[in-house]
C-alpha cells in the first residue's frame, strides 16, 4: 500500500469488518475503506471504523444476495479449462441490432465465434469441373 495509513485502532478495525465479508469482496473493500479513512483525523477514522464494523454484516447480506451479479469470477470451472463450455444463447440488447443471438458459456463468460467459412472461388469450382468432366 502506497500513501497515508489509518491509525492502528481503525485499521484493526477495518480488519475486522472486511473479515466478516465475503472472500471475493475482500481486497475491494479492504482497499476502499483505508483510502476513505486516510482523509480524516485520527479520532474522526476511529469513529468511521467503528461504524464500518456496525454495517459490516448488512454489506455481506447486500453482497450475498442471490439477485446481486457478481463482476468477477472467483475461479474457472476445470470443465472449462479443458474447453468443454457450456455455451447457452443470449439476445443481444443493442438497439442498432435488435434480436441479435450470440452464445456465451455460463460458466466462464468466453464468447462462442464459429469458425470462419472460406471465401467461395467460382474460377477454382469451374476449374475443379472441368477436370472432372463437368
Amino acid at each position: 500500500m502506497i500513501g497515508p495509513r489509518p491509525v492502528l485502532p481503525a485499521a484493526a478495525l477495518i480488519a475486522l469488518s472486511v473479515s466478516a465479508l465475503p472472500a471475493i469482496a475482500r481486497d475491494r473493500y479492504r482497499e476502499e475503506f483505508r483510502t476513505e479513512l486516510c482523509e480524516l483525523t485520527p479520532m474522526q477514522q476511529v469513529g468511521q471504523a467503528a461504524g464500518l464494523v456496525v454495517g459490516s454484516m448488512a454489506l455481506r447480506r447486500a453482497l450475498t444476495a442471490r439477485d446481486v451479479p457478481l463482476t468477477e469470477r472467483a475461479a474457472t470451472s476445470w470443465k472449462c479449462r479443458i474447453g468443454r463450455h457450456a455455451y447457452v444463447g443470449r439476445r443481444d440488447d443493442n438497439p442498432e441490432m435488435p434480436g441479435r443471438t450470440y452464445q456465451v458459456c455460463d460458466r466462464c463468460g468466453k464468447y462462442f465465434e464459429p469458425p470462419e467459412e472460406p471465401e467461395f472461388d467460382i474460377d477454382k469450382f469451374h476449374r475443379r469441373a472441368n477436370y472432372l468432366g463437368g
